[in-house]
């Protein structure tokens, strides 16, 4: 089966629900590289820095694994502990279990029941009641210390990325605003944004793109 057929084919059979279907940004990437190509990849590997890193790398990039750079960070220290005991595909991988944000000491963080949910903030109390019920809760809080990707490299002989994405529960504007090295850096950018309030007093879309006009 052709790769696109093959995505489309999933993104209508395999999911239960169209959200989880994410088809590649580029279809262009699931096509055969020529020999060039394959010589310039392995000669400048692309720089991946994913935020918020648990479960994997992006699927749509899977056709690219293998000429990447791979920088993974999660507050979850367990949840690093767990990836670094797995195979992976890149051509080099790193895991940082740091909390990025800004550069602060001490930074409330909230564990969720299900912990792909914790977040610096506490849940939204309409998003809780109207779509995801009593399991859309913290279980407990504790503080941490963040980093912003700014000290991270300015601080670590890692290179800055090509391509960047932030999937950290509401606390991606923060995160951006502590990033400016590597949003110069960056040919794609993928953030998480929500239109409504997931968590309670989370920058919504319409604030995130005041800012970054």
């Amino acid at each position: 089966m052709k790769p696109v057929s093959r995505y489309l084919f999933e993104s209508i059979f395999k999911y239960w629900n169209h959200y989880y279907a994410v088809l590649p940004y580029n279809l262009n990437w699931q096509r055969t590289l020529s020999r060039q190509e394959r010589q310039f990849l392995a000669e400048n590997p692309i720089v991946v820095c994913d935020v918020g890193a648990r479960g994997a790398a992006p699927e749509e990039l899977a056709p690219l694994f293998g000429d990447m750079l791979y920088y993974a960070f999660d507050a979850d220290e367990e949840e690093c502990n767990r990836l670094r005991q797995l195979d992976h595909p890149f051509r080099e991988r790193s895991l940082f279990p740091y909390f990025i944000g800004s550069d602060a000491p001490e930074t409330p963080f909230y564990l969720y029941k299900a912990r792909g949910e914790s977040s610096t903030f506490l849940p939204g109390k309409r998003f809780a009641t109207v779509f995801a019920g009593a399991e859309f809760g913290v279980e407990r809080e504790i503080t941490m210390s963040s980093i912003s990707l700014d000290t991270f490299f300015a601080n670590e002989e890692a290179h800055l990325p090509d391509f960047l994405k932030l999937d950290t529960q509401g606390s991606e504007l923060e995160i951006l605003r502590g990033a400016s090295r590597a949003v110069q850096s960056a040919t794609l950018i993928e953030v998480e944004v929500e239109f409504i309030e997931v968590y309670k007093g989370q920058p919504l879309f319409k604030a995130a793109y005041r800012d970054w006009e």
